[in-house]
């Protein structure tokens, strides 16, 4: 969607200029307003992109990253620039093992990728906010999908025969997790440069 669907439409539309192998290397800026963003491209081309207003959609850690680089936005921004890197730490070693009905009836639910007709439906289970309150967590939710092991299958059914309960599902979760905004969590830039000349990121978390 992103290197075809999306550049496709905007190549249609009339009040659109999309430049392409173009990246931006610094931010130039006076009185705490964005006056300009510099670009290069690997084949040495470079520009500056002037304009009313700047979107930066270069994710968490490049978005940092081009602040920091640009000297006259750094100095505006604080010191918080680059701190408080919040990432999603998951757990993965939770495996369930149930016969309830809830999981049994809808699978395609707790897939992947869901099923061929909803192929981006996947299970989430949400945690109450009285129960994140008592355990003092900032946000968390649960992932399930489908456990397909042939070892695990021959398991199940060595257990169910012990107890006479049916297990029928097994399923690996996933616990997701929220940070807090710790200062020591952060964005920097390194000594070392891409191929660009810009310097590279340097991640503490």
């Amino acid at each position: 969607i992103f290197r075809d669907a999306i550049p496709a439409e905007l190549r249609r539309r009339d009040d659109v200029t999309l430049i392409t192998n173009a990246t931006v290397s610094t931010l130039a800026a006076s009185g705490g307003v964005v006056t300009g963003a510099q670009w290069r491209s690997r084949s040495g081309g470079q520009g500056i992109v002037r304009a009313t207003r700047y979107v930066l959609a270069c994710g968490t850690i490049e978005n940092a990253r081009l602040l920091l680089a640009s000297a006259t936005v750094a100095a505006d921004a604080g010191s918080w620039l680059g701190r408080g890197l919040m990432e999603h730490p998951i757990d993965r070693s939770l495996i369930l093992h149930s016969n309830h009905r809830a999981l049994r009836d809808e699978r395609g639910r707790y897939a992947a990728f869901g099923t061929r007709e909803r192929p981006h439906l996947a299970g989430r289970i949400g945690l109450s906010d009285p129960f994140l309150r008592w355990h003092r967590l900032w946000n968390a939710s649960l992932r399930l999908f489908r456990k397909r092991e042939r070892r695990l299958k021959r398991i199940c059914r060595t257990v169910s025969g012990w107890t006479g309960v049916s297990m029928t599902a097994s399923w690996r979760v996933f616990a997701d997790l929220e940070q807090a905004p710790h200062r020591d969590n952060r964005v920097t830039l390194a000594d070392q440069v891409d191929e660009l000349g810009m310097r590279r990121v340097a991640v503490h978390w």
